[in-house]
């Protein structure tokens, strides 16, 4: 059995959080069992000055196992290896795990997304911009995009809106953050004088190179879908988060070292829950098709779910 692991898939099976579960496993389990790795380019190598081997030799497929639901589809749980059937092969799958499997490595995974000099260059001037405006940086994440079906339900504003109202007082100086893919959802905070990246920086309507955008949002080319690095940084460096569920935010959550409180919604209770980000899984499995009359959280039409995901090579 070679020495090796390779994963050819990284940086095109899903985005940014997808990709941060797939390579957090691919460091884990190269560590864990001593092996060599290669993988295929991606986003990380530019933002956090990876230096990967490229994909020089061919193994075999290893697809994860990923319980079905009720209604036929792969979207139970994702289960972790037992142990060293991966070795010699090519890792396929989302790695989205209990995060007490990744727990024992929390701090090696952390270093492993710290972002490069020149990424941090032009960010940490806004974020000391954010942090100026008051003592906790309270930060709410809006999960948009290609959602509103399955197991990707939408969190209304109005659940974000009833948290604010219960916990904002609790807060010693609090500033609010507000991160999403749709400015329109701004408005709904104005009371809180929400802060946003574009309100610290000047946000990008180029494309990141080797990074898998949604087709109709690489068409678009809007700021706030093309240059989502900041939000996911700043989300990093606050201190309350509430969340919709999102991959996006929720590894944010974990590799945030001054996270205080995390809250995420949850589609049965319609209300945020606090959680522990590393005794929690990445996504709330609860569907959309158990739970059909509650309002705001499905979508009949979203002309995102067509077209897929594109590699944008620059």
């Amino acid at each position: 059995m070679p020495n090796l692991i390779t994963m050819s898939r990284l940086g095109r099976m899903g985005r940014w959080g997808n990709q941060i579960f797939q390579y957090a496993f691919l460091q884990t389990y190269t560590l864990r069992y001593g092996l060599d790795y290669q993988c295929s380019p991606w986003i990380g190598q530019v933002f956090c000055g990876h230096n990967d081997p490229p994909i020089t030799d061919v193994l075999p497929i290893y697809h994860e196992y990923r319980r079905e639901t009720k209604y036929g589809d792969i979207l139970g749980e994702t289960m972790p290896p037992n142990g060293d059937e991966v070795c010699g092969c090519d890792f396929v799958g989302y790695a989205q795990f209990h995060m007490t499997y990744y727990r024992p490595y929390r701090d090696f995974i952390r270093t492993l997304f710290k972002l490069t000099p020149a990424m941090l260059e032009r960010l940490e001037p806004a974020l000391k911009d954010l942090q100026s405006r008051g003592k906790t940086i309270v930060a709410l994440h809006m999960r948009r995009g290609d959602t509103g079906r399955k197991i990707y339900y939408l969190t209304p504003n109005e659940w974000y809106l009833k948290w604010l109202e219960t916990h904002w007082p609790r807060f010693d100086d609090p500033v609010l953050f507000v991160a999403s893919e749709d400015p329109a959802d701004v408005a709904a905070f104005a009371r809180y004088n929400p802060v946003t990246s574009a309100d610290l920086l000047n946000l990008s309507a180029e494309p990141y190179n080797v990074y898998n955008y949604i087709l109709p949002d690489l068409k678009d080319g809007t700021p706030e879908s093309m240059d989502w690095l900041p939000d996911w940084y700043f989300l990093t460096q606050c201190d309350v988060m509430a969340i919709g569920n999102s991959t996006f935010s929720f590894t944010a959550a974990f590799l945030n070292e001054r996270l205080e409180e995390c809250w995420r919604s949850r589609l049965s209770k319609q209300e945020f829950e606090r959680i522990d980000p590393w005794d929690s899984y990445a996504l709330v499995r609860e569907d959309l098709r158990d739970f059909p009359d509650i309002p705001d959280t499905a979508l009949e039409e979203n002309p995102k779910w067509n077209g897929g995901e594109v590699l944008n090579r620059g």
